[in-house]
């Protein structure tokens, strides 16, 4: 179990000429939870938290330039999650090590802190829920590895309990997977790495959908351990291997211009001693 409590006191600067420094704002906030992990066996285990908490609105929120608001009111959230882990070594070979993680939250919030856009005050949206899925799995061996995530978010929320419409700045359903390949007499490891998203169409009424993509990267290092580059070790990697063109859900403009980098190389050499 825990108990957080939080106060905060903060007031414009004398160069904020929309806000008196006598314009004071006061907030305080209580956060209980409880959090529960049960090992089932040596390898797994299954866990859970509920929680209460409060977020209190930053500076930047209740002054923001010409247009801040000296009434937002703290953002308060109940959340739990459900999840179960393991763990395990010598699974399929001597050494080797998996593990993993499935997730599940979801978050009921009041007096969300949203605003439309970057020209509009920041408020209070009457109420919000968050949900979704996290999974998370690894396995390492002296001579492979491989990694895959995944991520899934919804959000939808109601300004005056009128309506439901899905929230912004919600990223697309992403999977990304990691292999690679360990040569340890050459002091060499290699892999490669994909990222895929879904469409992003889940969004508030006008606003720009988000394609999904696919984008590759390569990446190795090498670690001498011997002769005069002892200690020293290089690193050579290609993000964006194929030069997708490619917009995140959470870039902000036209999809079509505001893009994110093509083929990027990086090479790196460090020395240890």
């Amino acid at each position: 179990p825990g108990l957080r409590y939080e106060w905060q006191e903060v007031k414009p600067d004398s160069l904020n000429t929309t806000f008196s420094t006598s314009d004071k704002v006061e907030n305080e906030a209580f956060a209980p939870k409880i959090a529960v992990l049960v090992d089932v066996t040596e390898t797994i285990n299954v866990f859970g938290t509920l929680a209460q908490t409060e977020r209190l609105p930053v500076i930047d929120e209740i002054f923001d330039g010409s247009s801040g608001n000296l009434d937002l009111k703290p953002e308060k959230a109940e959340t739990w999650e459900l999840g179960a882990s393991y763990s395990g070594t010598d699974v399929v070979f001597t050494g080797d090590q998996l593990v993993g993680k499935i997730v599940y939250f979801n978050n009921e919030l009041e007096d969300v802190i949203s605003r439309v856009n970057t020209s509009s005050p920041f408020l209070n949206i009457d109420e919000a829920t968050y949900s979704g899925w996290e999974l998370e799995a690894s396995y390492d061996t002296d001579f492979a590895f491989g990694n895959l995530a995944y991520t899934q978010i919804r959000a939808d929320g109601s300004d005056n309990g009128v309506g439901d419409d899905p929230l912004s700045d919600i990223p697309a359903d992403e999977l990304s997977l990691t292999i690679g390949s360990r040569l340890p007499s050459l002091n060499l490891e290699f892999g490669a790495r994909g990222t895929f998203t879904w469409d992003q169409d889940r969004v508030p009424p006008g606003q720009d959908t988000a394609k999904g993509y696919q984008v590759y990267d390569i990446f190795g290092s090498w670690t001498p351990d011997a002769g005069v580059l002892e200690g020293a070790e290089v690193r050579v990697a290609v993000d964006n291997l194929f030069n997708e063109a490619y917009s995140p859900a959470l870039f902000v403009g036209d999809p079509d211009t505001n893009r994110a980098a093509g083929r990027s190389v990086r090479l790196s050499l460090a020395y240890n001693f």
